[in-house]
């Protein structure tokens, strides 16, 4: 059986707070857009789903140099307002990477580009930043040597 040795996703995100800008890391998960609470449920938890738990935490991988830590929410809609989860960042597939990578015990890395301050002008400056992006992980993997 062929498995990878680590799953590594790279893609933005926009911050949910002013100071966290540039190339970051994740390490929590949590679905920003599953809301089944008239089912008993907290938001962001998925109905009669024990594991994974409501926040997945990866574990640390020596690719990771940054070690900011942060929680990423993921949702399936671009965020311009709050989303009433504790969060860092908000994106649209990390979730979904690190659920299967948890539940198949493979290493997974996650590396995002804050576009955006998941604001009003969250178009605006996803546009004008998201070209910058893949610069500044290419970057980061050189200086890795990868």
């Amino acid at each position: 059986e062929d498995r990878p040795d680590l799953i590594i996703n790279f893609g933005t995100a926009g911050s949910l707070n002013g100071n966290i800008s540039g190339l970051v890391d994740c390490k929590y998960f949590v679905q920003r857009d599953m809301d089944s609470r008239p089912l008993g449920t907290e938001l962001g938890q998925t109905p009669f789903e024990e594991d994974p738990p409501k926040i997945i935490e990866i574990e640390d991988h020596p690719i990771n140099t940054i070690n900011m830590n942060l929680i990423c929410a993921t949702g399936d809609s671009f965020v311009e307002s709050s989303i009433g989860l504790k969060a860092d960042v908000v994106d649209m597939e990390a979730y979904a990477i690190a659920k299967v990578c948890y539940q198949e015990s493979i290493p997974f890395a996650c590396f995002k580009y804050i576009s955006d301050f998941a604001d009003k002008g969250a178009a605006k400056d996803f546009s004008e930043n998201v070209r910058k992006a893949g610069k500044v992980f290419t970057e980061y993997l050189n200086d890795k040597s990868i």
